[in-house]
């Protein structure tokens, strides 16, 4: 089997192709991974914390963190005895935010493995949870 093909194939198909856009108003992906790692993961964080978990500039997430706040998402905080580090807590509304957000991703989920049919919706599963596990062992490997 040729898997060099195969990868040009998949990055072709993943990268390439057009994909729907975001509407306006909508969150940014930034925004969105900060709001579901606060709500789903660990609330009360530094947002230095955040950009290493998420693995995004401290830029982009300071960015995002700005966007969240004036959107009353989440309120950002200062520790007692050190104004340089910022908590990052999210607001009910965040959490409001972040469920209604979930919900949407399990909808479009939920509809496109319905699509793919009984088969090929396991199928599909089991191979995403192997690529975590070997992307999980691997970053361990690269980690030692």
């Amino acid at each position: 089997m040729d898997f060099r093909m195969l990868a040009e194939d998949l990055l072709h198909t993943i990268a390439y192709r057009k994909m729907p856009t975001e509407k306006p108003n909508q969150m940014s992906v930034g925004e969105r991974g900060i709001l579901n790692y606060l709500r789903y993961v660990h609330d009360g964080v530094m947002a230095g914390d955040l950009s290493r978990n998420l693995g995004i500039t401290t830029g982009r997430t300071a960015s995002a963190l700005k966007s969240l706040e004036n959107k009353g998402l989440i309120a950002r905080g200062v520790v007692a005895g050190d104004r340089r580090c910022v908590i990052v807590r999210i607001t009910p509304e965040g959490s409001a935010a972040a469920e209604a957000l979930r919900s949407q991703i399990l909808t479009y989920m939920e509809d496109m493995l319905r699509t793919l049919g009984e088969v090929d919706a396991r199928a599909y599963v089991r191979i995403v949870k192997r690529i975590v596990d070997i992307q999980i062992e691997q970053e361990h490997m690269d980690g030692d």
